[in-house]
């Protein structure tokens, strides 16, 4: 809609410069509530266990694989797809996401694979909790993986 005015968001702080219909005191009275509204704690990434939820496969240097659809509306996929070479999209890992991704079965936590992975390869991976948060966060942004906190893995195919 060209012309019109965008409505300011509610996390946002309100500019009594920018707002007509209300007057600055109770501006200033609403901003003052959301700077001092309780948020979420943020939850420590290390107590949770992650557990991938995509297609993966080992290629012929022993990396992982991971296998995306290509599409997931049923329309794109039944015209599309038969046209295609391959139906996934492939996202090939490297030497640390290979053993990061082999070592995530839903029971060990992101600080017992952090420790591990330390002893593992040393310090090639320093920082180790920092690179291991990315990656996670990233895993887990994109849904290729489910992190749980209870450290029993999900039940159902793969």
């Amino acid at each position: 809609m060209a012309g019109s005015a965008r409505l300011p968001r509610p996390w946002l702080f309100l500019d009594p410069n920018t707002v007509e219909t209300s007057s600055s005191s109770q501006i200033t009275a609403l901003n003052e509530k959301l700077k001092h509204a309780e948020r979420p704690v943020a939850e420590n990434l290390l107590d949770y266990a992650p557990q991938p939820v995509i297609l993966w496969q080992m290629d012929a240097n022993g990396h992982v694989v991971l296998k995306l659809p290509r599409f997931n509306s049923r329309l794109l996929k039944s015209l599309l797809l038969p046209r295609m070479k391959n139906p996934h999209l492939s996202i090939h890992l490297d030497v640390f996401g290979t053993w990061v991704w082999q070592e995530m079965d839903g029971k060990k936590t992101v600080a017992e694979i952090a420790k591990s992975l330390s002893v593992q390869f040393g310090d090639a991976v320093e920082p180790v909790y920092e690179r291991l948060g990315l990656f996670i966060n990233l895993l887990a942004r994109r849904k290729f993986i489910i992190l749980s906190k209870n450290q029993e893995p999900v039940r159902g195919k793969i």
